[in-house]
């Protein structure tokens, strides 16, 4: 099971990756534009300098700190600016891998650990319908229903039952978990944990981008 939910915490790592060098590579070019125009500003004051005209030299380097100020504030903007498409782009490419996940190899254990899973979370209650997608119609089936039951049963002393229900849902992958005779739900998809990673993607991009 150590594996299983390895493989869940993958899809968030994913994310995270993406958006942290996309940050770096942001950073980077903001950083060149501002040392970029420093040095222009510099070569104009040791220019203005080097003629020895004391008012002349002042008013250069009342410039240069103006353009040391500019160009941080460019950069800057340009990085805050950046920050939001950081976080579309990190989101959609992982969205187009997550509607590539049912088709490799280790699917089927992802599944059932998101099952599994799901069904912790709700526990105390232990009579549960389980809503899949229709392309998953061949994995869930009572045996792999059972094997989780099993698990349930013996590693965590829960007599949890587990049904498929007849309604269906459309997702890349993952479950939806209800708890009969209640509105309480457990959405397991990976289109749900994908967005309930973004905070933490929100966070360490924004350090990213205004903590260095």
């Amino acid at each position: 099971m150590r594996d299983d939910k390895a493989k869940v915490a993958a899809i968030r790592a994913v994310i995270l990756k993406e958006a942290e060098e996309e940050a770096d590579r942001i950073l980077r070019a903001g950083r060149e534009a501002a040392r970029e125009a420093l040095e222009a500003a510099q070569a104009e004051a040791d220019h203005e300098a080097g003629a020895g005209e004391q008012q002349a030299a002042e008013r250069a380097e009342h410039r240069l700190r103006a353009s040391a100020a500019s160009a941080n504030a460019e950069a800057r903007s340009r990085l805050l600016t950046a920050h939001s498409e950081i976080m579309q782009q990190a989101v959609e490419e992982t969205s187009v891998r997550l509607g590539e996940i049912r088709a490799k190899p280790g699917y089927p254990e992802l599944l059932k650990a998101l099952v599994l899973e799901a069904a912790l979370t709700l526990a105390p209650h232990t009579d549960l319908s389980v809503l899949i997608d229709p392309r998953d119609a061949s994995l869930v089936t009572d045996d792999f229903l059972g094997s989780i039951e099993i698990i349930l049963t013996f590693s965590h002393n829960l007599g949890t039952k587990l049904s498929l229900a007849s309604e269906a849902i459309e997702t890349a992958g993952g479950v939806v978990l209800c708890a009969r005779g209640s509105n309480i739900r457990c959405d397991n998809t990976l289109e749900e944990r994908l967005r309930t990673a973004r905070p933490e993607l929100y966070r360490m991009v924004s350090q990213e981008v205004v903590g260095r």
